[in-house]
């Protein structure tokens, strides 16, 4: 198991994923408390409790474990080996691809190109509703 972990972490780019995940996340929270402030005066006071628990989140689904479970809807570290099988890659150009899990077509990784053959992840999306 080491060694595969330290073969997908020399094939994401972690630190880089995480932010971009967690940009979109405020992001979001951000959109629905400017949408629901106006209704609710609480909205505010409710973005600040669940914007604390953005960042843990985020790291324990941006580890190798919660990759795996990405789009399967089991919890990370639990997804079957064999779901990994069923991931779709899909080129957008010659530097940039991703892929995703049919059971979710919405959750993607994003690759681009290192050197000719190679490939690393940099970044992830997720339907926030």
């Amino acid at each position: 198991m080491e060694g595969n972990r330290a073969r997908l972490e020399r094939m994401v780019d972690f630190p880089r994923v995480r932010e971009g995940l967690k940009s979109q996340i405020q992001a979001h929270l951000l959109k629905k408390v400017e949408q629901e402030g106006e209704q609710d005066p609480f909205a505010g006071l409710a973005y600040f409790f669940v914007a604390g628990m953005v960042d843990p989140l985020v790291d324990a689904l941006v580890s190798p474990e919660g990759l795996a479970a990405l789009g399967t809807g089991a919890e990370p570290g639990k997804a079957p080996k064999e779901e990994v099988k069923h991931w779709r890659l899909r080129y957008l150009d010659f530097r940039t691809a991703y892929i995703h899990h049919p059971k979710d077509p919405q959750s993607r990784l994003y690759l681009k190109r290192q050197g000719l053959f190679g490939w690393k992840v940099v970044r992830m999306e997720m339907p926030l509703e």
